[in-house]
């Protein structure tokens, strides 16, 4: 598959931002979605949103996959492993991998656009009305980004955990972060790496913590600059989750739920911050 991509001449009416540090990958072969899917925690015989677990289940990297055809399929990842990951694994099989995140950039959108130089697009599977994931050329884009924070506000207007910002490689649990509400994981499928461990957890396990929306009690404080892990407190002065990110007055942590059922005040690096559960949560957990 070729890129490239020399149209300068770009308008794009509709409002969107670039997603930062991706990393693009096209994968071909005969069996690409057979190969894949031994892999990932979802279908890839159609585009989707899935992960790249560890033998142990815990999360590696989140990936995006944009079918391109039964041959082609590119991969838009949040992890450099990946690739190495991928060439590890493929062993004899006649599959070729290019790294082509040098050549393109991943936009996010309101609607979908229409750019020279659009490789492929799909809307973002983790939940509805959420945006339009499209990746171009690098020489299609005249600006940087229309709305930079687009992407930002709606990650956490909705509480969406986006791979290394929220997630720590190689420790954390794709079930605690909800990534099967999320449309992440395919519970149905056949065997891929770690999916012992996340059918464990499934069938045997209670899943004790859950993604919470952060507001600083105080808007005017800002929750950009707080470490993925701090420890969250309640007014005893408990640790009851650890932080994930934030922007502006607005965060994603993981709490314990039963640490947080009676009305407390929570602090995060001596902030004061308020909780809500992440709204994409089935009913049976909001309640």
């Amino acid at each position: 598959m070729t890129i490239n991509g020399n149209d300068k001449s770009l308008q794009i009416q509709n409002i969107y931002s670039v997603i930062h540090n991706r990393y693009v990958i096209i994968c071909q072969g005969e069996k690409i979605s057979y190969f894949l899917s031994g892999l990932l925690t979802n279908d890839a015989s159609k585009s989707c949103y899935t992960l790249l677990l560890s033998a142990s289940g815990r999360y590696i990297s989140d990936v995006f996959l944009h079918v391109i055809d039964d041959k082609t399929t590119i991969i838009d990842a949040s992890n450099s492993k990946v690739l190495d990951l991928l060439s590890f694994y493929k062993l004899r099989n006649n599959i070729t991998l290019e790294d082509i995140s040098n050549k393109c950039k991943v936009i996010f959108s309101n609607n979908k656009l229409a750019i020279p130089g659009t490789i492929c697009s799909m809307s973002d599977p983790r939940i509805s009305n959420f945006g339009i994931r499209t990746i171009i050329t690098e020489n299609n884009c005249l600006d940087d980004s229309t709305s930079p924070n687009l992407y930002l506000s709606q990650k956490y207007s909705f509480c969406i955990p986006d791979g290394e910002t929220d997630m720590v490689s190689s420790k954390s649990v794709p079930m605690e972060f909800g990534i099967n509400h999320l449309h992440g994981i395919n519970l149905s499928k056949g065997c891929y790496l770690g999916q012992e461990a996340i059918m464990r957890t499934f069938t045997q396990g209670v899943i004790r913590k859950h993604l919470y929306q952060m507001c600083s009690v105080n808007k005017s404080i800002a929750l950009d600059n707080i470490d993925n892990g701090s420890k969250i407190l309640n007014d005893k002065n408990e640790p009851v989750g650890t932080w994930c990110s934030g922007w502006q007055n607005l965060g994603i942590a993981l709490l314990r739920s039963e640490k947080i059922q009676r009305k407390t005040q929570l602090t995060v690096n001596n902030i004061q911050v308020t909780e809500k559960i992440a709204p994409w949560y089935p009913r049976k957990i909001l309640t």
